[in-house]
């Protein structure tokens, strides 16, 4: 891709990028057969998201069990938050990955994207693991987002900064310059986008 930067808010994204319609199509399609090959490593990591939100639950005074997960792959991290007492739902669009969380944890993951997600249920918590960075409007995206999420609920993002010292290490090398990823964030751009919808980051 073509990187352009704001001036603004320091936000980088691609330009010209694929319309959504056609990444959507893509992803409904995809077949990610290595992806549960490194079940032991997500899990380690996911592990560690849980025990943070516990604490931020804890120290926070926030209440609640209900969770979704937006791009839920295999299940891995529902399955976790499931063993952990959390009231899980989830979304994801890879038909694929649907059965596969169905076949190995029994979960049942809503197969489409968070325009086509129907339910007047709001969540004490919604996760975006690693999902952001692959979004054509990630503004619009959470605007969806926010009309799921109960006033002082938690959002968790995972995405790859853009700012970190791997990142300016490796330069052009860096692995998240990849051709699924449209656009990238630092601390910087992530907050501005957060605060325009209500979210102080904590």
């Amino acid at each position: 891709w073509n990187l352009y930067v704001c001036t603004h808010c320091r936000f980088i994204f691609s330009n010209p990028t694929l319309n959504e319609e056609h990444i959507n199509h893509f992803y409904s399609l995809l077949e990610d057969k290595e992806y549960h090959t490194e079940s032991e490593g997500r899990a380690k990591n996911f592990r560690i998201i849980l025990k943070r939100l516990k604490k931020i639950k804890k120290k926070n005074g926030i209440p609640g069990k209900s969770l979704m997960d937006i791009g839920a792959a295999s299940g891995i991290f529902l399955n976790l938050a499931k063993q952990e007492g959390y009231e899980i739902a989830g979304i994801e669009p890879s038909e694929f990955l649907v059965k596969e969380a169905k076949d190995r944890y029994g979960l049942n993951l809503f197969k489409g994207t968070i325009d086509l997600y129907k339910t007047k249920e709001k969540f004490s918590i919604i996760t975006l693991l690693d999902i952001i960075e692959h979004l054509v409007e990630p503004d619009s995206f959470l605007t969806q987002v926010d009309s799921f999420i109960k006033e002082n609920g938690i959002l968790v993002i995972v995405t790859p900064d853009i700012h970190s010292f791997f990142s300016k290490f490796l330069g052009k090398r860096w692995w998240h310059y990849r051709i699924a990823h449209v656009n990238f964030f630092s601390l910087k751009s992530l907050n501005y986008l957060l605060k325009k919808h209500q979210f102080r980051m904590i």
